[in-house]
């Protein structure tokens, strides 16, 4: 048996169980989806590229430099 199974191959195995193994089958998967759902969510670099371009158009960025110098 390979290492991984594509979704179809399993689905082929499921169909080989009877109504009470598909259940726990159904069971269980619902249990990890319940579990990842709690997890938080990362987010990637490319979803969040440009989110302050707004706040910083209003900005003359010169200026914010001089300030950030004087500390």
């Amino acid at each position: 048996m390979p290492t991984t199974l594509n979704i179809n191959e399993i689905l082929s195995e499921v169909k080989k169980l009877d109504q009470e193994g598909q259940l726990t089958i159904l069971e269980r998967l619902v249990a990890i989806i319940s579990k990842n759902k709690d997890l938080p969510k990362r987010a990637k670099l490319s979803q969040i590229s440009g989110i302050g371009s707004s706040l910083w158009a209003k900005s003359n960025i010169d200026d914010y430099i001089s300030q950030e110098r004087k500390w």
